[in-house]
């Protein structure tokens, strides 16, 4: 991922970001295999309600959110596009569904 390179993100930021990829490694590939990463990182921040602890959480998916749609901008004609209402329906169901608990 473009944004995250080592010495650019702090370490602790760093290693949720890669325990989340890890988690959500089997979920896809490509710019869309990051979704189950940050939807899994929103839960996570959502959890923590005005907790501190959600912060870093809440970071992670901003990063890997934004890495990936840098990565599909970087793609094919199109991709971004494809990406971003894919991510944008996801993200708004994870929301809906948060809401709704």
């Amino acid at each position: 991922m473009n944004a995250m390179r080592p010495g650019t993100v702090p370490p602790s930021l760093l290693d949720r970001i890669e325990a989340a990829l890890r988690s959500a490694a089997d979920d896809g590939a490509g710019t869309r295999a990051s979704l189950p990463a940050v939807e899994a990182c929103l839960r996570a921040a959502l959890a923590a309600g005005g907790d501190r602890r959600g912060a870093i959480d809440l970071l992670a998916a901003d990063a890997l959110l934004t890495s990936a749609c840098e990565d599909a901008a970087g793609g094919e004609p199109g991709t971004l596009e494809v990406f971003a209402g894919e991510a944008t329906r996801r993200l708004a169901a994870l929301l809906d569904t948060e809401a709704a608990r």
